[in-house]
């Protein structure tokens, strides 16, 4: 399959025991694309193994974390289209083609694990994560933050304000094009165990959460909203009853009833607001090939 040369983005902090080897891999099966390597900081040999191997290394001066790492990347990408890669020796470079050719038809193609893949305990947090994303979003979501995937650099730019430092960039760059209409495709991909620790911990759990649910205010704020005015209201039904009965209105049915009509307008002007701001974003960037070259 013909399709212009990419830039493959590897993140990497401590990442000495791995780097190496996944260059060399993607130098074998992608020898026409740049492999850009940013050093997030890192404590070891990553950057100079990394440069060793043949990629291009942009450093860190501290550590800003993945997602800092990927918009460094995208930034100082050289091609149009960009393919995020992990440092830690999970993925296949192999997987590389099927994923990049399916932007013929969408804007952002990911690698979808199998579902059982990770540690239990990740697996658990992974699960009540999905359910929350996949209802703000409307749609089932096969794999959230998968590390392997393709965007063009030109709509990534686009939206890499909204995207945080951390390990939760990939998440919610996913959640930013879901609600902004743009197309998500996922490609079924297989991983390995990773080579080194993951630094993955429980705070990333509620920050990503935190971030869901900070994205689903941006851009549908009725979906947090309209529930909470609901709640409300079905606090306050039967506490009005109960005063039209002994004819007397309290001050906690008067305070329910307030807030109810409160949160509900509040949630439809925040609404009308995102509304106007996905405006910004509702143009996509123009293609730099056209399907031919992926066909």
């Amino acid at each position: 399959m013909n399709f212009p040369p990419i830039t493959i983005i590897i993140p990497a902090f401590n990442e000495e025991k791995a780097v190496a080897g996944v260059i060399q891999r993607l130098k074998s099966a992608r020898p026409g694309d740049e492999i850009l390597v940013v050093d997030d900081a890192s404590r070891d040999q990553t950057a100079k193994l990394a440069e060793e191997a043949g990629a291009r290394v942009v450093r860190h001066q501290v550590n800003l974390g993945y997602g800092g790492a990927l918009k460094t990347g995208i930034r100082h990408a050289r091609h149009e289209l960009l393919m995020f890669f992990d440092a830690d020796d999970q993925h296949d470079p192999q997987d590389i083609e099927a994923i990049v050719s399916a932007l013929k038809d969408s804007d952002m193609a990911v690698g979808a694990r199998p579902k059982n893949s990770g540690a239990f305990y990740r697996r658990s947090g992974k699960w009540f994560l999905y359910r929350v994303a996949n209802y703000l979003v409307g749609r089932k979501i096969p794999d959230l933050n998968s590390g392997l995937r393709a965007i063009r650099r030109s709509l990534a730019l686009q939206f890499i304000h909204l995207l945080p430092n951390g390990f939760s960039l990939t998440t919610t760059i996913t959640l930013a094009l879901m609600r902004s209409g743009y197309q998500v495709s996922y490609v079924p991909i297989q991983v390995k165990d990773r080579i080194g620790k993951s630094t993955v911990s429980l705070k990333d759990f509620f920050r990503t959460l935190f971030l869901i649910v900070r994205m689903t205010t941006l851009f549908a704020p009725l979906k947090i909203y309209l529930p909470a005015s609901l709640f409300l209201l079905i606090l306050a039904i039967p506490s009005l009853i109960v005063d039209l009965i002994h004819r007397n209105i309290a001050d906690t049915t008067v305070l329910l009833l307030l807030m109810t009509l409160v949160v509900f307008l509040f949630g439809l002007l925040a609404d009308t607001v995102a509304l106007v701001s996905r405006r910004a974003y509702s143009d996509p960037p123009a293609k730099t090939w056209d399907s031919d070259t992926l066909s």
